[in-house]
């Protein structure tokens, strides 16, 4: 999937991207491009619910645990403890409905194949890029293709792609069905150095 629904993706990244698919082709993997992809849409909306019930449920463990966080986190935990539960199940009860979707995409499908992120480095300063290939996005505009795997449990890894010698690294996410671990690492050890390349990127 070059994108979820209509997130806008860096088109440095999307080149990469193509290009690792185009290699893929051609050592004989059978890649299919789904185009526009709208399964994983839902998370946009369940997503903060869990990850803002998440932090205000641990931090309420941790007595004195103000000071000792960063900004975004407070502000997660001061988000989740305005939830309700009826929230949180409803939020629940969505992800059910993603992962029976998800189980039937599997039965299709190997894998499914993503750029692990929206966007290319931004400044350490800011906390996120406010704007993707001239689009504006919010907090979660650049990570739009990981919260999928970890709300429903699977198997996923970032392998990075082959760029050249002094370009910034390029992620490639492959996510695979529940329990299909062992599928998804044989995958990556099998394609390794061939579609995929582990080095530093040199300083400027």
């Amino acid at each position: 999937m070059p994108t979820f629904g209509r997130a806008p993706v860096d088109p440095i990244i999307r080149d990469v991207i193509e290009r690792t698919i185009a290699q893929a082709r051609s050592l004989g993997l059978d890649v299919e491009t789904l185009a526009p992809f709208t399964l994983a849409d839902p998370i946009d909306e369940v997503w903060p619910v869990i990850s803002q019930t998440g932090v205000a449920w641990l931090l309420e463990r941790h007595p004195g645990w103000q000071g000792q966080v960063g900004s975004a986190i407070a502000e997660m935990e001061a988000a989740g403890r305005r939830l309700s539960a009826r929230d949180y199940l409803n939020a629940l009860d969505q992800v059910a409905a993603l992962r029976r979707s998800f189980d039937a995409l599997f039965a299709q499908y190997d894998f499914l194949i993503t750029p692990s992120a929206a966007a290319m480095p931004w400044s350490a300063t800011e906390s996120h890029p406010a704007v993707i290939d001239g689009q504006p996005v919010g907090p979660r505009g650049h990570a739009v293709f990981t919260a999928i795997a970890n709300a429903l449990g699977l198997p996923a890894i970032s392998l990075p792609c082959i760029v050249e010698e002094s370009a910034l690294p390029v992620g490639l996410q492959v996510i695979a069905g529940r329990d299909h671990d062992g599928q998804l690492l044989k995958f990556a050890h099998d394609y390794e150095g061939r579609l995929f390349v582990h080095r530093w990127p040199r300083s400027p």
